[in-house]
């Protein structure tokens, strides 16, 4: 456990401090910054992020911080990924009452979570019979 937490925190330490500081640094220098996602505007990094299937759109979450803030503020990437992998939302299931998730990572994850569920529950009734 102890491996894992340092390595998270050096992660940490990479992503948020050292990398900015490298990119800031060059620029000041008037150096060239090095070529990278991390240096692209957030418009193009969320047009390459809505071009990948949603589970490619989570493991990219796992690289860095930036990456999932800038996944978890994009409400209209979710609402995408969302239909694109249940279809369309259904009135009944938008409803109009304040109880519906209107985060639509959240709601796209819940949704994932019960259809593996789900799954998961079919193969052990059918691994039973």
């Amino acid at each position: 456990m102890d491996l894992w937490l340092s390595s998270l925190k050096s992660k940490a330490i990479q992503d948020g401090l050292c990398f900015p500081l490298l990119i800031d640094i060059t620029e000041e220098a008037e150096l060239h910054v090095p070529n990278c996602f991390s240096t692209l505007p957030d418009e193009l990094k969320l047009g390459i992020m809505a071009r990948l299937p949603a589970e490619a759109l989570a493991r990219m979450e796992c690289v860095c911080a930036g990456l999932r803030s800038l996944s978890a503020s994009s409400n209209q990437l979710w609402e995408a990924k969302y239909c694109e992998v249940f279809g369309k939302v259904v009135v009944a299931e938008a409803g109009s009452s304040s109880s519906v998730e209107k985060n639509w990572k959240k709601r796209f994850t819940r949704r994932a979570e019960r259809k593996m569920k789900l799954a998961i529950e079919q193969e052990r009734r059918a691994g039973v019979q």
